[in-house]
């Protein structure tokens, strides 16, 4: 947003000299040019867009730090069948190195099962939380906290289904 108003600006400024530039031509040829802002109402104009420019480049350089940094910090894929008794060992935990919105990416084929995704924090507070009992490919964005742990768990249901259970979960900022 301020790279566009800074770009709407850019180009209020050439078209507000563009009459100085016609009027300089038409001097030059004899002829009495077009009326043009006096100075002292044009440099005040432009110091405080440069100050604003300034003012905008440091907010945004101070908020660098606090973006998403496009890198995975947890990322699980498993397949299984309930029907075989033998669950795996699912979800996890993980901390992230800087605070920040992080996208929460999951998909899950549930084969019929009832499967619920959760993604907590480490008083058990829940930032994600869903279920599902066939196709879901769900993406939500969280804030997630330097330092703090995260906890990414999943419950399977009880269910009949003989089909296949296949989760598929990123964590990335």
């Amino acid at each position: 947003m301020f790279n566009v108003l800074v770009g709407v600006l850019d180009v209020l400024i050439a078209l507000w000299l563009l009459p100085g530039l016609l009027s300089a031509r038409k001097k030059r040829d004899g002829k009495k040019g077009p009326w043009v802002p006096p100075a002292k109402f044009f440099f005040p104009v432009i110091f405080l867009f440069l100050i604003l420019v300034t003012a905008g480049a440091i907010i945004m350089g101070a908020a660098e730090g606090k973006t998403s940094t496009g890198s995975a910090v947890y990322r699980e894929s498993v397949a299984f069948n309930p029907a075989a008794g033998e669950l795996p060992d699912l979800g996890g935990t993980f901390t992230v190195d800087r605070t920040g919105w992080y996208s929460v990416d999951y998909a899950m084929d549930s084969g019929g099962a009832d499967v619920t995704f959760s993604l907590a924090d480490e008083n058990g507070r829940d930032l994600v939380d869903t279920s599902c009992s066939d196709l879901c490919n769900c993406s939500d964005s969280v804030r997630l906290k330097k330092g703090v742990n995260y906890m990414v768990r999943y419950d399977l249901k009880d269910s009949d289904s003989s089909g296949q259970v296949m989760i598929l979960t990123s964590v990335w900022g």
